[in-house]
């Protein structure tokens, strides 16, 4: 009961997350396209563009590994699978990996925690428009959703 209503959770999350990576590369093409105009047709450009458009590609970029966490096709341990490991220790050894990956995702969102936390107490960057420390509110996000994804297919791999 409990496995199903992750893997549900799960599959929603990725079609969120499908969703905004879109609209961050969208929202990335039309706002670099915007500053370029700006810079070359009127000699000036929005101050802070640059900086909200890094953070842009860092948030697409991690929203995108937590997708490709969801498919489980790149935190798997291939060298098992060259070898020719089969049955029960590919099984055993499967489980493993994703064991050391979600105690590696944990760590991760601690850490991104505690670096939230550090720049909310920042007071030296408060000034800019767009909050750096408000836009680095989706890395515990997405560390949220990597655990989420690698957990349920713990029991997607148990199904098969």
């Amino acid at each position: 009961m409990l496995k199903q209503k992750l893997i549900k959770i799960d599959e929603k999350i990725a079609i969120v997350e499908k969703h905004f990576v879109i609209i961050c590369v969208l929202s990335m093409l039309f706002l670099s396209f915007l500053q370029v105009l700006l810079r070359v047709f009127f000699h000036s450009g929005i101050s802070w563009m640059d900086v909200f458009l890094r953070h842009i590609v860092m948030i697409s970029a991690l929203f995108s590994a937590s997708l490709v966490s969801h498919y489980s096709s790149h935190f798997k341990i291939e060298i098992f699978e060259k070898l020719g490991v089969e049955g029960k220790l590919k099984k055993y050894l499967n489980f493993l990996s994703s064991a050391l990956t979600i105690f590696a995702v944990s760590i991760i969102l601690i850490a991104s925690v505690k670096f939230v936390y550090m720049e909310f107490d920042l007071d030296e960057i408060k000034n800019l428009t767009p909050k750096p420390e408000q836009l680095n509110l989706f890395l515990p996000l997405i560390f949220i959703n990597m655990f989420i994804h690698t957990l349920a297919s713990l029991f997607k791999e148990e199904k098969k």
